[in-house]
């Protein structure tokens, strides 16, 4: 597993939160960033994904939390959790809230 870590940034392009995350590779972490992105979209525009100094290009192409294995899901939920419990700007996504409540339930 190797480290990533991802920037969300609002529509003013400023960094409204930050997470790091383990992923297996560079397609995965994108994957894994992308599904993080859409689950705070009503905060944030977009996202930058970093391994260490290194920018991971993300393609156009969205990649659905369906799509991901039951690990990289695990690694969402818990990403989705810590992300909800920040002190970030990101965390008051109501999209966010309503997906980590839900699943609490």
């Amino acid at each position: 597993m190797t480290a990533y870590r991802i920037f969300f940034r609002d529509d003013q392009n400023r960094i409204c939160g930050r997470e790091d995350f383990d992923a297996d590779n560079d397609t995965t972490a994108v994957c894994i960033g992308q599904t993080l992105q859409d689950a705070c979209s009503d905060t944030c525009e977009t996202f930058e994904l970093w391994n260490g100094q290194r920018i991971i290009k993300a393609p156009g192409t969205s990649v659905g939390h369906a799509e991901l294995n039951e690990r990289h899901q695990e690694i969402v939920l818990h990403t989705e959790e810590v992300i909800r419990h920040s002190t970030w700007l990101i965390a008051e996504s109501h999209r966010l809230v309503d997906l980590v409540d839900g699943k609490k339930r």
